[in-house]
């Protein structure tokens, strides 16, 4: 029987995993205090697995908008390619694709903004323009 066998379920919701870092933890309760659990035996409370969770989404967010960027710069270099050609209709598609990948980068960066922490030592708070 495994630690996770003997933690009994969650009398507030049928579903008490949560996923965290590709794997599963195990919610319980500790007297008053909600605490979670992984496999290996790592314990989380609440606020250092909203903390971790947060850092995670950083990461995830700042990747998509590096790899957006780069696809917006690899469009743009099509583009210009395009019109050297003189082929309207190629420069036409990817005008097309550079705006809308210019649209999602734009999407990722305003998610990066809504940081729902005071801490501004996050990644999305290095987005934050001037005055913000």
């Amino acid at each position: 029987m495994s630690f996770l066998d003997r933690i009994p379920p969650s009398p507030h919701e049928e579903n008490n995993w949560v996923v965290h870092e590709g794997g599963v933890l195990a919610e319980f309760y500790d007297g008053d205090l909600l605490r979670f659990r992984c496999q290996v035996g790592h314990a989380y409370s609440r606020d250092s697995l909203l903390a971790s969770q947060a850092d995670m989404l950083d990461q995830a967010l700042w990747a998509s908008f590096r790899a957006l960027d780069e696809r917006a710069n690899l469009v743009r270099r099509l583009v210009r390619d395009a019109r050297v050609q003189n082929d309207t209709g190629r420069a036409w598609r990817f005008t097309r694709l550079f705006e809308q990948v210019e649209q999602q980068k734009e999407q990722v960066r305003l998610a990066m903004l809504k940081d729902d922490s005071d801490d501004s030592t996050t990644l999305a708070a290095s987005f934050r323009p001037a005055g913000e």
